[in-house]
């Protein structure tokens, strides 16, 4: 039976990055990954950085201590709020942690659920649903604006497998749908890929929006 370690060695530590656009689970999987004794998951951090600063953050976050309790560390980001896209890619495969990229097959499901999002963050300031009595009442999308979302969409999601694929750093791939389907098993997949036990974990709450 696997054990949760008391200290890893700089050498030993898994350092990763997770790849995402919006509304595909990443709020989920980071929390739930975090919840495991070995492993520190951070939300988004470089918004609103300049690239120097967010290469500064990078570069230090991604140099563990010399002895850390977390065997494996890391951070979600979107490739749109890169302040410098290629020189960040560059200093990635300088690093060369694990890339952990996070889609959705669906992209009609995904649009409806960016633009349920808005109006859940207008109504509440969250754009997530935590409080099943804050949920939103049916709503009727104009065709125009689905359609300008949905190009938008096909874009953002595009360009942002073409930036993980350009760094050619060893990659995870998941989709919404698999963690809808089994959430337990994308984790496991996900520890043994971080180099890390593959304890059981109990998940944030995973719903379908």
């Amino acid at each position: 039976m696997s054990k949760t370690r008391l200290f890893f060695l700089r050498s030993e530590v898994t350092c990763f990055v997770m790849f995402i656009v919006g509304r595909v689970g990443s709020n989920f999987l980071t929390s739930s990954m975090d919840a495991h004794p070995n492993v520190m998951g951070l939300n988004e951090t470089l918004m609103d950085m300049t690239a120097e600063q967010q290469r500064d953050w990078t570069l230090k976050f991604l140099t563990p201590p010399l002895v850390s309790r977390k065997g494996a560390i890391g951070f979600k980001i979107k490739p749109v709020q890169l302040a410098d896209p290629s020189g960040y890619a560059q200093l990635l495969r300088e690093k060369k942690p694990k890339i952990i990229h996070i889609w959705r097959r669906n992209r009609v499901k995904s649009v409806i659920s960016h633009l349920n999002g808005k109006r859940l963050e207008k109504a509440t300031g969250m754009w997530n649903l935590y409080d099943e009595s804050k949920r939103l009442p049916p709503f009727a999308v104009h065709f125009a604006e689905f359609d300008k979302a949905l190009q938008n969409r096909e874009k953002t999601d595009r360009e942002s497998a073409d930036y993980v694929k350009s760094l050619s750093l060893p990659t995870q791939r998941i989709t919404y749908e698999e963690m809808l389907q089994d959430n337990h098993a994308v984790l496991a997949h996900s520890f043994e890929f971080l180099n890390v036990a593959p304890l059981p974990v109990k998940p944030s709450t995973f719903k379908a929006t």
